[in-house]
């Protein structure tokens, strides 16, 4: 049962939670020049995380995933312009526990899945040598360095069938306080609207257009950054719902089956139509190679969905209006903004189509070619523009192929691991299509569940046969 699956770090993702508001309290006391109230609290946080380091790596990395996402209003509020604060701590974790975990089994994880992140860090880096200041650059090479690890862990960490009931599970865990957020948000009616001059600053930046209307975020900072983590949600309960029926439990499939509808519900909240398309994207191939039923269900709901003048509105807004052009009485739509902003920026891309700009250029040179508002900075809203800027064709080129690699072997394992092949495969276009259009590079917590996912269900393709063990989120 799913409540099972993730139960040894579930002890300790409560006192790992406590630790990481007592973090916090303690970084807030540092700020009010309390230094001995700081050394106070700290003492027992790194005694905590030092011990579960050395003694339980697997149930720190499962506590943090389980609780990462719904303390992220919190780390927000304490993170600091200066640069240190909790959520860097947890950064810092994560990148410990891979090194731990590739000391214990490097074979598993030395893997052509995993060294296809090797060139575009690679990259990363020489990118972040030209950028045009270092602080940021070297945060984001260090988000890039995060990614990696959260994909990677699973392969030292999948060794039974089993083992992937527990990664899944707290996949499905970490969503019930951001679920119990976006349900209260659409009970009081969704966001209120930004106020015109509130500015767009930030790791979601959007166009101003795009963030108008119902929408909900849940615990995180923008709606986008909510939908994307939603459609892993979504793929991570596909899987889990497709791989039940082998446990004889219909009543826990049910379970799922009823939760999956809550999800389905925030996604359509958020109005991202990005992941909407992503998340269809997965209903889709679920639908054709795992249970059809869903196609079924597809074909009854989309025309009826289309009927709602919300979804309406953002579907016309995604496929009309893309004008190459602008003017002081134009209202561009989101599209053709981002149309725009592309055709801007590949001027100075092809002035250095090798090197880039350097590692977060692109939002620090946005003002300069392309003066729509020169008041904001903005991101590219495509991961593949934004790295060709930064990191050169090359750079985003080897982004591209960490999923290409990626894919072209899921599908040697098709005959024998049919659900992972097809919720890996589905879910990895998702991302990529999400990347498409929106910032998602900077979608720090989604990503990580969205690649920690991945990670899973490729460590479950690779991991040495066990014939006593069966795969599925169950125990």
């Amino acid at each position: 049962m799913l409540p099972a699956s993730p139960s040894r770090p579930a002890a300790v993702a409560l006192s790992l939670l406590v630790a990481m508001l007592v973090a916090g309290a303690a970084i807030a006391s540092m700020l009010a020049g309390k230094s001995a109230m700081l050394a106070l609290l700290a003492l027992p946080v790194a005694l905590t995380v030092g011990l579960l380091l050395a003694l339980r790596p697997e149930a720190l990395l499962l506590s943090i995933l389980a609780v990462r996402a719904a303390i992220d209003p919190v780390l927000e509020t304490l993170k600091q312009d200066g640069g240190a604060s909790p959520g860097a701590a947890v950064n810092a974790m994560v990148l410990m526990l891979f090194v731990v975990f590739l000391l214990r089994r490097p074979a598993p994880m030395i893997n052509i899945r995993v060294l296809a992140w090797v060139p575009f860090l690679a990259l990363a880096f020489a990118a972040m040598r030209v950028a045009p200041e270092s602080a940021q650059p070297l945060r984001m090479l260090l988000i890039y360095m995060t990614y990696l690890a959260v994909f990677a862990i699973p392969f030292g960490l999948v060794s039974r069938g089993s083992d992937i009931g527990r990664l899944v599970g707290t996949v499905i865990v970490a969503s019930i306080v951001p679920t119990i957020s976006g349900l209260v948000q659409v009970a009081r009616g969704g966001l209120p609207e930004p106020e015109a001059d509130a500015g767009l600053a930030g790791d979601s930046i959007a166009a101003p257009v795009d963030y108008s209307g119902f929408r909900i975020e849940a615990v995180f900072n923008h709606p986008n950054i909510f939908g994307c983590f939603l459609v892993t949600v979504i793929a991570a309960l596909l899987y889990a719902i497709s791989t039940a029926r082998a446990s004889g439990r219909p009543g826990y499939r049910r379970m799922l089956e009823v939760y999956l509808l809550v999800q389905i519900g925030l996604l359509l909240a958020t109005q991202t139509r990005s992941a909407w398309a992503a998340a269809g994207l997965l209903f889709i191939a679920v639908g054709l190679f795992l249970e059809r039923r869903y196609l079924v269900y597809m074909a009854v709901a989309l025309p009826l969905l289309l009927l709602v003048p919300v979804v309406q509105d953002r579907v016309v807004d995604a496929v009309m209006g893309t004008r190459a052009s602008y003017g002081a009485d134009d209202q561009l739509t989101s599209y053709a903004w981002r149309l725009m902003m592309w055709q801007a920026a590949a001027e100075w891309i092809a002035q250095r189509p090798l090197l880039g700009w350097g590692l977060n250029a692109y939002t620090e040179y946005s003002g300069f070619f392309f003066p729509y508002d020169p008041t904001h900075a903005y991101d590219a809203h495509n991961v593949f523009v934004q790295l060709a800027f930064e990191t050169g064709i090359p750079g985003a080129a080897a982004f591209a192929g960490i999923f290409l690699v990626g894919m072209l072997a899921t599908w040697k394992r098709w005959r024998v691991h049919r659900a992972e092949t097809v919720v890996a495969s589905a879910l990895t276009l998702a991302f990529m299509m999400t990347c498409y259009s929106d910032n998602v590079h900077h979608y720090l917590v989604a990503n990580w569940y969205t690649l920690f996912l991945l990670g899973t269900l490729h460590a479950r393709m690779t991991r040495v046969a066990d014939p006593n063990a069966r795969g599925g989120v169950h125990a």
